[in-house]
């Protein structure tokens, strides 16, 4: 039984060498007996958990991320935490159909911009018919994989990943 007021019975009678607050903590409990040591400890980790939930409020942890890291998380279909070939093929063929508006299997310099300057472009069209196929998209994808795997262990971590896009640019 839990007071909550003044107690008035004899269930909830103050005992003077105990609070008030503790009694009613301790009828909360249970009718277990817990010495006084367990009781500042259970208080003190009630205390120290809202202060953790106060503080959480009032600065809540702010977690950006890279286009790059989001591609990564999204791509890793297993969860694994690391890419393998088919989940990089994955990533590259829905890329390939998002860009490809006009949806012909072609990727035309119109359909992504300044991005058809870049010299990547133009070493992809293996055809040079000034766009780039899926097959061309592939290879170059599959070629990427594997200058990236710096360890050659067959998948890339999230290291691997921004390291050969940082030593690209």
């Amino acid at each position: 039984m839990l007071c909550t007021t003044a107690p008035s019975t004899d269930a909830c009678a103050v005992k003077p060498d105990i609070p008030f607050v503790t009694q009613q903590y301790l009828m909360a409990v249970g009718t277990e007996r817990l010495d006084k040591e367990s009781v500042v400890k259970r208080i003190l980790v009630s205390v120290f958990a809202i202060m953790a939930l106060a503080l959480t409020a009032i600065s809540p942890v702010k977690a950006d991320m890279t286009e790059l890291e989001i591609i990564f998380v999204k791509g890793d279909q297993n969860g694994d935490l690391v890419l393998n070939k088919a989940e990089v093929l994955l990533i590259a063929i829905t890329q390939f159909i998002e860009t490809d508006s006009d949806r012909d299997n072609m990727i035309e310099k119109q359909e992504i911009g300044e991005l058809s300057k870049d010299k990547e472009f133009s070493d992809n069209d293996t055809s040079k018919d000034g766009a780039l196929s899926i097959e061309e998209m592939i290879k170059e994808k599959l070629d990427d994989f594997k200058t990236a795997d710096i360890n050659s262990d067959g998948v890339l971590t999230i290291i691997e990943v921004k390291t050969f896009y940082q030593n690209k640019k």
